[in-house]
């Protein structure tokens, strides 16, 4: 009976190291290629195939102008991980994909980046997302961001640009969330106006409808090529779930084992 006991417990033991391995574990990693140097991504696959959690291993080799990747592997790229490129203090301007929704905190935290525009696709901006990007003048926000930080609980405190740049700008529109946060922590701001297209009627009537589709397409493909210059990938276990299951069924195995010696040294079954 002895040696189930301890069998159990080694068992429970290497359970939870397994786990713990685990949780430093991605589920994929890739190798891109930006501005002719190789660049290791870590990033997870959501229950719609999108990736999320994108993350930069080595930002370091970054300099210049930074296209982030839009796809990989023909999956839209929707959230950058906290600290995506931080440290990155080469990279001069960072061109975001109009898939992104949310920038994790510290993602571009002392980042070399003068001037960025926020495609219309992101509606969440992590704390400390620019902190220490003292060369950062000039931030477009669009209106659909509706998330700045610890806004919401602390809207007198900077906890998305801290430690800025005197003459940082953010240009937003008017009682947008960018809005309210530039005015509420004291930052220089410059309202946009919704430009108004006029329709011209005579040219519509012209142009063929499917044929305009067609270029549409045309373009979209041709920007998805730009971007994604993805030359080698490596695919690992997609962790899922299966740490928690892991972790239960090791905490379960230790405790009825941890029981049993209990019972067996103390009530003598």
């Amino acid at each position: 009976m002895k040696k189930n006991i301890y069998f159990g417990i080694v068992i429970s033991f290497i359970l939870l190291f397994v786990i713990i391995l685990q949780s430093n574990v991605y589920a994929n990693e890739i190798t891109t290629t930006i501005n002719g140097e190789e660049n290791n991504w870590e990033y997870d696959v959501n229950d719609n195939d999108e990736v999320v959690n994108l993350k930069c291993l080595n930002p370091g080799d970054l300099a210049g102008e930074v296209a982030l990747p839009a796809t990989i592997n023909n999956k839209p790229v929707v959230s950058f991980k906290n600290s995506c490129i931080e440290g990155a203090s080469n990279v001069t301007k960072i061109i975001i994909p109009n898939t992104v929704t949310e920038i994790g905190h510290d993602a571009f935290a002392g980042t070399g980046i003068t001037e960025l525009v926020l495609p219309d696709s992101v509606k969440e901006v992590s704390y400390d997302a620019f902190k220490n990007c003292s060369n950062l003048k000039k931030i477009t926000i669009p209106e659909t961001c509706t998330q700045m930080g610890l806004y919401y609980s602390f809207p007198t405190q900077d906890t998305v640009f801290e430690s800025h740049n005197e003459d940082l700008t953010i240009y937003c529109y008017k009682d947008s969330i960018a809005h309210q946060y530039a005015v509420s922590n004291n930052i220089k701001f410059e309202l946009l106006t919704k430009p108004t297209t006029p329709i011209n009627e005579e040219q519509n009537d012209n142009e063929d409808p499917k044929e305009n589709e067609e270029k549409k397409d045309e373009v979209k493909t041709d920007d998805t090529k730009k971007t994604d210059k993805t030359v080698a990938n490596k695919d690992l276990s997609n962790t899922g779930n299966s740490p928690i299951i892991l972790y239960a069924i090791g905490v379960v195995i230790l405790m009825g084992t941890v029981g049993v010696i209990y019972l067996r040294k103390y009530r003598k079954i």
